[in-house]
Order: structure tokens, then sequence, then C-alpha cells
């Protein structure tokens, strides 16, 4: 309540202090409001007082509230001075028409904003510029400090000079003795300047305590442009203290001080700086009661009043320093003190004019009193004499009226004597008055200075305790700092680990795959090792069938039996031969068999030991995440921004790895990358850049509501990013092989760009780096800027490859979604012929193979194999497409989606006829080397081929398919069903080539001489050297080949 009560006061006395009235604000309205801002320690209530006037209708009221701001800036707490500098555009504003206070209003707001911004380079100062306080706080012995202290200093005081000189010229000579509402508007003006007394003279008592302790450390010819300065200013504010005494209104509001002639002698430290006027003795009563020698009776004037702004004493000067800084900075100040003399010079020319005027104006009027006094002299002796001759002659006439005369001036002057004794009694009285109410003051002014003594020495003690608790908070933050970072650091050990196990369980389950396809293989080779028995079986029981057919043979057909002898014999010799035969073969494989049933359950053994350390690596990451679980329930609130910071680090981190990769020269990208299907890739990298941006945008506006979208997105995003980047790469590659084409290096940097504007998007996302942006609309900006940033790359480079696509398009005439589905069609018709024509293989591959026939089973199976895969992948393909189709079309048909996303349609229809030309590739390589007119060779080469046709199919599919999509998935297992297969074939046709291969050891080195040995050698580097050629030559012709094909491709 006496918070709200002085809030209330304080409007009050501004009201009163900034009143119409064309007078002088009231000294005791203005006392109120610097008392406030004593008491509070601020001016917060002072400022929104001032602020509620309607300070530009008026401009007396303006011009007061200007006088007021000073006097608080001047007197008040040193927090107004601070407060003041968010105040600066509203004094500003103030400044417009005012009448004839216009340029009186203009010159005192730039005053009081050439204060101000003093203040501000100089917070060490307080308003009066009181030496002592500036050498307690500020505590320095720099002169460079002090020397552009004391420029700053002079400055003020030449803007104060101005001031004053404009405020005596709106004066005029009429205003200085009129009355009535000129006297109050001299008042009014003349009330400005009591503040810039008080403050002018602070200044100059400031600055000759700081030239003093300069002169000490400094050689006077460095500093005679600042002691030039000072003594011209010393002179005008001579001048300007005599101007002030002559008006009677401000010689009785304030002391004025007074100003020695002469400068003082800055060279000596002992010299003090002028004091103010000192309060008159008290007379002697005997020369008091003095009568005056020409008839007048004196009186006792009314007394100067007691001052009341208290001017501080000397202050030491500044401490010793080096003197060798100003020889240093001589040259700088070279210029500035040439111009500052010139003007210096011009002032001093133009004073020395004013003071001989004034001397010789003086030198006038003394020599007229002179004159006139001895005119007055001679007048009076005149008198005199003609007094005394008519005395002299009425003195017999008059005697006895002169004796009356001198009764009556003898009761006159015993009158005139008391009533002298009278003032004389009062005047003493007044004096003794005075006297006690000055000891009363001083024991006043001893008591608040220990008081004050007392509360700057608790104030010391609080400052020391404050000090203490701020060490042992420094001391705990440095701990939980130091824990922090330990946390942390265990904390990303832990995910390592974490991300150790995964990879390690990753592993194990590939381990566990590969045990399931060998018991599977294995329950195989079981089946077919019954096969074999129990054909075993069938060829004993036929034999001995045949036995006992023989037997009743022999015994019917003895007569014939001589004939038949030798045709019987051979026949049994040949039926024992292929018998033995057989069984030796049967017996053979049956020990393969056996022998590899022993690796199978080696290997079964290994892999149950991988299982056991799976189940074991299963447990580990059961109980890491049960520790990340706990962490998380204990740190929910925090979680979020370490869960997004993890999430956008990761990201980051895989970008770069991405980059990295995409910089290596070892890395060529995606050999097979078309710019149709880079385009559909930089399609979607652009739904996910925007996706991930909406995502981080409803974050910022709505708070940790849920971070999954952002994190999925996040994920997308680098995903894209990297598919993009390897794709470019493949693409450039491929385009560069032509020389006169550049475009290669520009899709490089512009991926490149894409990258590391991703890679800065991500790191700018830190949550203490965004916590440092307290606005949401700086969060916003940052986010928008970068998402308008990447988006230009990625459309520059879409633009780019555009560039490079044919001018014939894939899709011709008619409709995209017959094209799209006839060539789906067209895909199955291809793979259902395959395996018609593998069938056929199958049939009559024994007629005219160069291999056997379990080499020829085992090609024509593992072909059959992966056609019967890839047609699945093409039902998996259909599914998918039409599911893309069906949810992103969002009410409109089929053919309006593929024209909308007719890049994808491109790549998806491009990527089909690549699936069919490569399974139809891989049927004619079979074909070929089962006739022997190919090499295995061509069967590895189409085998890969028909893997990265697949790899583009389902990368076309995986651009637009939904998150955790069932189809895709199918799509995806399908996929790696036929790498798979494909792999198993090319490691056969391997095997076939490794078998076939001369044997290396059928030449013994050891036993040729040295020269056959080195002629061997040369051979054989001649030999590897031509492997070479011919390798750089085929791959010379593989990228021609590769250029035409790319730019056949979409004709075809």
């Amino acid at each position: 309540m006496s918070f709200l009560r002085s809030e209330q006061d304080i409007e009050v006395s501004v009201r009163k202090a900034i009143s119409p009235e064309e007078t002088a604000p009231k000294r005791k309205h203005v006392r109120a409001c610097v008392v406030y801002t004593w008491d509070h320690r601020n001016g917060k209530a002072f400022w929104h007082a001032i602020r509620m006037l309607p300070l530009q209708s008026d401009p007396v009221m303006t011009f007061k509230a200007l006088i007021v701001i000073h006097k608080v800036l001047h007197e008040g707490h040193k927090s107004v001075l601070r407060e003041a500098q968010n105040h600066v555009d509203w004094i500003r504003s103030l400044s417009g028409p005012g009448g004839g206070y216009r340029r009186l209003i203009d010159e005192y707001i730039r005053l009081l904003l050439f204060k101000l911004q003093f203040h501000r380079q100089h917070p060490d100062f307080n308003g009066t510029f009181e030496y002592e306080e500036y050498i307690s706080l500020r505590n320095v012995d720099d002169p460079n400090d002090g020397y552009e202290s004391v420029i700053d200093l002079m400055n003020l005081q030449d803007t104060i000079d101005d001031y004053q000189r404009l405020v005596f010229a709106s004066l005029g000579a009429p205003l200085r003795h009129t009355s009535g509402s000129g006297q109050s508007s001299m008042e009014c003006r003349v009330s400005s300047l009591t503040a810039m007394v008080t403050e002018s003279y602070g200044i100059y008592r400031f600055a000759t305590s700081m030239l003093r302790g300069l002169h000490q450390q400094a050689d006077s010819e460095v500093l005679e442009p600042l002691r030039a300065r000072y003594y011209s200013q010393h002179r005008r504010l001579r001048n300007f203290y005599f101007d002030c005494r002559g008006v009677k209104y401000l010689s009785g509001l304030i002391s004025i001080p007074e100003l020695s002639v002469e400068p003082p002698d800055l060279m000596q430290s002992n010299d003090a700086a002028p004091q103010l006027p000192k309060r008159p003795q008290e007379h002697k009563t005997g020369e008091s009661l003095a009568p005056s020698t020409t008839g007048t009776t004196g009186t006792i004037g009314t007394q100067t009043p007691a001052p009341e702004d208290a001017f501080a004493s000397q202050a030491p000067l500044v401490p010793e320093a080096t003197g060798t800084w100003w020889a240093n900075e001589q040259p700088n100040l070279a210029a500035q003190q040439l111009a500052e003399e010139q003007h210096l010079r011009q002032l001093e020319e133009t004073q020395r004019q004013l003071e001989a005027e004034r001397r010789q104006q003086e030198m006038l009027t003394m020599q007229a009193q002179q004159q006139f006094e001895a005119e007055q002299a001679a007048l009076l002796a005149q008198q005199q004499a003609q007094q005394a001759e008519l005395a002299e002659f009425a003195r017999q006439q008059q005697q006895a009226q002169q004796q009356a005369q001198i009764y009556d001036a003898q009761a006159a002057r015993e009158q005139e004597l008391a009533i002298l004794k009278n003032q004389q009694t009062e005047a003493q009285n007044m004096l003794e008055q005075y006297d006690q109410r000055v000891q009363a003051l001083e024991s006043d002014l001893a008591q608040m200075s220990t008081l004050s003594q007392q509360q700057l020495d608790a104030k010391t003690e609080q400052l020391e305790g404050l000090q203490s608790q701020c060490d042992v908070w420094r001391s705990k933050y440095e701990a939980l700092a130091k824990l922090y970072s330990q946390l942390r650091h265990e904390h990303l050990e832990l995910m390592a680990k974490y991300r150790t196990t995964q990879a390690k369980a990753a592993s194990a389950q590939e381990a566990i795959e590969k045990r399931e396809k060998a018991e599977r293989d294995l329950k195989a080779k079981n089946l077919e090792l019954a096969d074999l028995i129990r054909e075993r079986d069938r060829a004993r029981y036929e034999l001995d069938k045949t036995r006992g057919l023989h037997n009743d043979e022999v015994e019917k057909l003895e007569r014939s039996i001589s004939l038949l002898n030798d045709r019987v014999s051979d026949t049994d010799r040949s039926r024992d031969s292929d018998v033995k035969n057989l069984v030796g073969a049967h017996n053979l494989q049956v020990k393969a068999l056996e022998s590899e049933l022993l690796e199978r359950e080696k290997q079964l053994a290994q892999l149950r030991i991988k299982e056991d350390e799976a189940d074991i690596l299963r447990e580990q990451i059961q109980e890491m995440e049960d520790i990340i679980g706990a962490g998380d329930a204990n740190g929910v609130a925090n979680d979020s921004n370490k869960i997004l910071d993890a999430v956008l680090q990761a990201s980051n981190e895989q970008v770069q790895q991405s980059l990295t990769a995409f910089e290596s020269p070892l890395e060529s990208g995606n050999p097979n990358a078309t710019p149709g299907y880079v385009l559909n890739i930089c399609d979607n990298n652009i739904a996910n850049l925007e996706t991930f941006c909406d995502a981080y945008t409803q974050y910022i506006a709505d708070g940790p509501q849920s971070i999954v979208e952002i994190i999925t997105s996040a994920s997308a995003l680098s995903g894209s990013t990297h598919d993009l980047l390897a794709n470019v790469k493949g693409l450039a590659v491929l385009v560069s092989a032509d020389p006169g084409q550049n475009q290669g290096q520009v899709v490089l940097d512009e991926g490149r760009e894409v990258a590391a504007n991703l890679c800065t998007f991500y790191s700018s996302l830190n949550s203490e780096l965004m916590a440092g942006l307290e606005e949401e609309d700086d969060k916003l900006e940052l986010v928008i800027t970068n998402h308008v940033e990447i988006l230009k790359h990625l459309q520059e480079l879409s633009n780019t490859i555009e560039g490079m696509l044919p001018k014939a398009s894939v899709l011709g005439a008619g409709s995209l979604n017959q094209q799209v589905d006839g060539a789906m069609a067209k895909l199955a018709e291809a793979v259902a012929a395959a395996n018609q024509r593998l069938a056929r293989l199958l049939d009559s591959a024994a007629g005219y193979s160069k291999y056997d026939k379990s080499v020829n089973n085992a090609i024509i199976s593992s072909a059959g194999a992966v056609t019967a895969a890839i047609g699945t992948l093409i039902r998996a393909s259909i599914e998918c497409q039409k599911e893309i189709v069906a949810s992103g079309r969002q009410g409109r048909s089929p053919e309006e989606y593929y024209k909308k996303n007719h890049r994808w349609t491109e790549g998806l229809i491009s990527a089909a006829k690549t699936v069919g030309t490569a399974t139809n590739l891989l049927i004619d390589s079979a074909d070929s080397t089962l006739s022997g007119q190919g090499s295995p060779e061509q069967l590895i080469v189409s085998s890969r081929e028909v893997a990265a046709s697949i790899a583009q199919l389902v990368s076309a599919s995986r651009v637009k398919a939904g998150y955790m999509s069932s189809t895709q998935q199918g799509l995806e297992s399908a996929s790696k069903s036929v790498t798979h297969l494909c792999r198993e074939l090319v490691t056969k046709v391997e095997g076939i080539i490794a078998k076939s291969r001369p044997d290396a050891k059928s030449i013994d080195y050891e036993q040729l001489s040295p020269m056959d040995f080195k002629s061997a050698s040369l051979e054989q580097q001649v030999e590897v050297l031509k492997l070479e050629q011919n390798l750089v030559l085929a791959r010379n012709r593989l990228f021609e080949i590769r250029k035409l094909e790319y730019a056949r491709q979409e004709d075809e």
C-alpha cells in the first residue's frame, strides 16, 4: 500500500512540477522526484509519470519537463542514468514546433542526448561528476582512458556553454528587469541554468583533477592541446558565472561559483580547485554602530543564502603510470590537435577582443565616476562655504532656534541610535540562529556520513557473502557440468554399445538364416540320399530277379547251352561290370554325402554356438533397453530435446558419411542410374524435406507434444539424401564419359551443395542453439531460411538433370495408366516366356551341352529359380504399384496421378523394361553357355544385370511407397530372394570356371633352370600387362556402350 502511495505521490509531484503555467518548476516538487529515486533506487515510476503527460501540445510543459529530467539525472540515483538510455528515442521525439521555445527545446534535447551518450560510454561517472567516486569505481591508471575521458568531458562542457549562450540570448535586456508575465517567462528560462551551473562546475573540477594527474604521468607537450582547450573553457566558464551572478533570480536561488581570472596551474599537484564563495563573517558591534560621515544611516543587507548544491573537494591524482604511451600516440593525435588549436586560437582571439572592449568600458566608467566625484566634492565645498556664511549671518538671529533644533536633533539621534541598536540585536540573533542551524546541519551531515559508512560496510559484508555464495554455486555448477559431461559420455558409450549389439544381433540373425538355409539344404541332401538308397535297393532287387530268371532259363535251355554259352558269358560279364560300376558310383556318392553331412553337422554346431551368442546379445540388448527405458522414465521433461538432438545428430552423421562416400574416388555410385530415376529421387527428397520442415515448424509452434513425425521424417530425409548422392555420382560418372560434356561436374557440385546445406540445417537445429533464440519467430525464420536454401539447390539439381533427359520421352501417345499396365504385363509375359524357354533347355541340354548332365541341371535349375523369383517379384511390384496409386491419387483418377508424377511413371516403366531385358539376357546367356557358344562369364554378368535391374525396380517403387507398407515389404523380400538366387547362380558358374581352369601345379617351377624361370616370369608379366590393357579397353568400350544405351534407352 505504501508502494502504491509513493507512486501516486510521484505522479502528483511530476504534474505539479510540469504545470502549463510559464513559471519555473518549484524546487520542492523537483526535490520530491529526486528523493523518490534515492528511496526506491530506481526511477521507473518517474519515467512512467512524465511520459503520461501531454507534452507535445504545450511547449512550456515540454521545456519544464526537460528541466525536471535534467535535475533528476543530475541529482537522482545512478540507476536513473541507466534507465534513461531506454527513453532516448522518446526524448528525441519531444523536438518539434514550439513557438518561441523551439530553439531552446531543440538545444536542450541535444544537450540531454549528448549527456546520455557520455554516460553510456562512461558508466563509471555519476550525475554530479564526482572525481573521488569515479576513482573508487574505476581504479585504473591507463593514460589512454584518462585522455579520452577528459576529451569527452570537454565536449560536454562545450555543449553546456552553447546552451547557456542561447538562453542568455533569448532573455534580452528588457526581460531581466520586467515584472509580471515577462518576469515569469524569464524565471522559467533561467531556471534551466541551475543544473547547468552545478554540472559545469563539477565537470570543471573533474577536468582540473584529471589533467593534474595526467601532467604527473605524461609529457606536457603531449598534453598541450588539452591544456589550451582547458584554459579556453576556464575563461568562458568564468564569463558564464559572471553573467549568472548578474541575474538576481538565479543568484538568489543557488550559489554561483567564483573563478579566478587566471586558470589554475595544472603542473602543481598541491593546487586546490576553485572553491565556492564563503559566508560573510560576523561584524563587530562597534563597527555596526558607527555613524556615517555623509549623514546616511547604514543597514545590514540581506546575506546570500547558503548553497544548496555542495561541490566535491579536490580528489587525489591518478596513480603513476608509464609515459611512453603519449610519445607513441602523438602522431595519431596530430590532426586532431591541429584542428583544435585552430579552433582555440579563433576563440581566444574573439575572447581577447571582448575582454579588451570590456576593460575599455570599465576604464571609461571609472574615469566618469572619478570626474563625477570631483565635481561633487567641489560642489560640496562651495555649499559648505555658503552655508558657513549664511550660518554666520543668521547665527545671531537664529540662536534661539538653533538651540531648539539642537535639542530636537539630539532627540532624533537618540531615537535613531535606539533603532540601530534594535537592528543590531536582531541581526546578531539572526546570525546566532544561522550559526546554530549550520552546526545542526554539520552534526546531521556527520551522522549521515557515519550512517552511510555503516551502510557501506553492511553492503560490503553483504557483497562478500553474495560473492561467497556465488563461488559456492559456481563450484556446484562446475560439478554438475562435469557430471553432465560424464553422463553424456557414458550415454554415448552406451549408445555405441547398443549399436554394436544391434549389429551383432543383425549378424546373428543372418547367421540364423544361414543355419536355416543349411538345414534346408541338408534336408534336401538327405532326401536325395534316400532316393539314391532306394535306387540302389531297386538295382539289387533287379539283379536278384535277373539271376533267378537266368537260372530258370538255364534249366529250360540245356539243349541250347552250348550254342549260347559265349553269349551268356559275355552278357554276364557286361552286366557284372555295369552293376559293379553302378554300385561303386553309388558308394562314392554315399561317401561324399556322408562327408558333406559331417560338414553340415559341424556348420550346424557352429550355428548353434552363434545362436547361443545371439541369445546372449539379445539379453544384453534387453538389459540396455531396460536401462535406457529407466533413464527415460526419470528424465521425461528433458528427454524430448535429447532424443531429438540424438536423431538429428544421427541423421547428420548419416548424411556426412554419404557425403564422404560421395567424395571418395573409390566409390563410383550406382552405375545403373538414369536421369529419370534420379529425378524421382529428387522429388522424393523434396517431399521428405517438406515433411520434415512442416513437422519441425509444428514442433516449434505447439511444443514437444510428439516428436515421432520429426524422427521419421528426419530419417527418411537422410536416407533419401543418401540414395540421391549415390545415384547422382553414378549418373555423373556416366555423363562424364563424354569428353564434350561438363554436366557431370555440375551435377556433382549441386549434389554436394544439397548435402552440405542439409548438414548445416541439422547442426543449426540443436536444442542448445535453438535455446539461444528467445523469440519463436527467430526459430521459425531459421527453419524457413534453411528450407528455402536446400530447396533451391534441389531445384537447381532437378533442372540440370531435366536438361540431360533425351528429347523423346518414354511416355508415348495413349493413356499413361494403360502404358504402365502394359509395361507390367509385358514384363510378366517376358518372365513366363523365359520359364518356358528354360524348360525347353532342360529337355534339350543333354544333346548339345559341353558340360555333363549334373552341371546342366545345376545351371538350368538355378536360372529357373531366378526366373520364378522374378515372377513373384513382378506380382509383388504390381500390387505395390496399385497400392501407391490408390493411396496417392486422393480422389483423382490413376491417369491424373501418373501425369502429375510423370517422372516416377517414366522411371517405373523404364525399370520394368530393364527387368524384362535383363531376364531375356540371362536366358540367352544360359543357352549360349550350355551350347559352348558363350563363356560362363557372360552368365555371371547377366545375373548381376538382373540383380541391378531388380534393385532399380524396387527403388522406383520405394520412392512413392508409404511408411511400413506391407506390399512394399513383400516387394523388398522378393527382391532379396532374387538377389540371393542370382548370387547362388554366380557361385555355381564360378565353380564351373574354377574346375575348367588349368591346374597351375602341372608345371614344376622348381625343376626349371634360372633362364627358363626368368623367361616364365617375363611371360607371365607380359600376360598380366596384356590383360590390364585389355581391361582398360574393355572398360572404355563399356563406358561408350552405356552412354549409347543411355541415349537410346527411351527410344527402345
